[in-house]
């Protein structure tokens, strides 16, 4: 019990890190949801190490990882020889090569997070289920198309025979596609935000991704008008460029045809609903960056917005089911209102 509580503990802080907004312990909870045990457990380290989020890695895994990567001209390598076995088969299930470069936005997170769930697991599982765990928590790299579910698949059948002797198709045949099926089940549930039946939901958890992905967002009330449309107008780069087909994956008919076009039609409509919205926030606050430009320069969003109890950097909190965003007000900031009232007592 004492080591499970360890365990459980490392978890949380890393994901409470202040700087999280999105990838938090609530999100984790959510994404656990329906799992099988395996995928619950990958679930819980998926989102353990955000490098850039957190501005390192989380705390007591520096014994674990400083020997995993090496740190090289602002890159991370992985040295050559691997460390050790369960360094090797996450690299493997990873298609990740010994002196190889870990891709920051590639998979780099979701590998060192394996790294640590199967070497903390380890005292306590076989390793069938160390090399599940790390094979769901690869999946959960999120936005590629189907010949990434099809290259896992060939990995987890590579490593079933390399390390626990499945020669046999009838033995490792149905060992894969259980890993898989956890696999995409976790993949799935990662990202299910995408399928909400409410827009406005969807809506939320998109600004807590702006906030969360944008350094100066965190500073409350202190980021400029130029911060926000620049995190604004990232965010909706990024979407506009993301495909619906991309954000949900099958594997042998899990999910069903049906539930996936589902899935991907839903995810296609919060995406464009997204879109929309940005676009409407994009316009309003190039407005007001133009009125302070003109009127003596960029300052704190505050000064013209007023100042958030929270580092949230949308004013939109959706508080029912209303399909549709609530209708676009352009508030005159308190800055534009002195400007107006100096100006209506010059002389004419």
């Amino acid at each position: 019990m004492p080591d499970i509580e360890r365990l459980a503990i490392l978890v949380h802080r890393a994901m409470e890190n202040t700087t999280r907004k999105y990838h938090t312990a609530d999100h984790v909870f959510q994404v656990c949801e329906g799992l099988q045990p395996r995928a619950q457990l990958a679930a819980l380290f998926h989102d353990l190490v955000y490098y850039q989020l957190d501005w390192g890695f989380p705390q007591h895994t520096g014994a674990i990882l400083n020997h995993v990567c090496q740190l090289k001209n602002n890159e991370f390598t992985l040295p050559d020889p691997l460390p050790n076995q369960l360094v090797s088969m996450c690299a493997a299930l990873f298609s990740f090569t010994p002196s190889g470069v870990l891709p920051p936005h590639g998979g780099m997170n979701e590998f060192l997070s394996a790294v640590v769930a199967v070497t903390l697991l380890k005292p306590w599982l076989p390793l069938s289920d160390l090399i599940a765990i790390a094979a769901c928590i690869e999946a959960t790299i999120p936005f590629r198309g189907k010949a990434a579910t099809q290259q896992l698949a060939e990995q987890v059948h590579q490593q079933s025979r390399q390390l626990l002797g499945m020669h046999d198709i009838e033995i490792y045949g149905p060992y894969v596609n259980e890993v898989m099926q956890d696999a995409i089940n976790l993949s799935n549930q990662d990202v299910m935000g995408f399928a909400q039946s409410r827009p406005s939901v969807f809506l939320s958890s998109t600004w807590l991704l702006i906030e969360e992905s944008n350094i100066p967002l965190n500073a409350v009330g202190a980021y400029t008008l130029q911060d926000y449309r620049a995190a604004l107008l990232r965010m909706e780069t990024f979407l506009q460029r993301l495909k619906g087909e991309a954000v949900f994956h099958q594997y042998k008919q899990q999910p069903s045809d049906e539930t996936l076009k589902l899935l991907q039609t839903a995810a296609r409509s919060n995406i464009c609903f997204a879109c929309d919205f940005l676009a409407i926030k994009l316009t309003t606050i190039a407005m007001l960056e133009a009125i302070a430009i003109a009127t003596g320069g960029d300052g704190p969003i505050s000064m013209f917005l007023g100042i958030y109890t929270t580092a949230v950097a949308s004013p939109y909190v959706p508080k029912t089911t209303c399909q549709k965003p609530t209708p676009l007000r352009i508030f005159i900031p308190s800055y534009c209102t002195f400007l107006i009232k100096a100006d209506q007592k010059k002389p004419r």
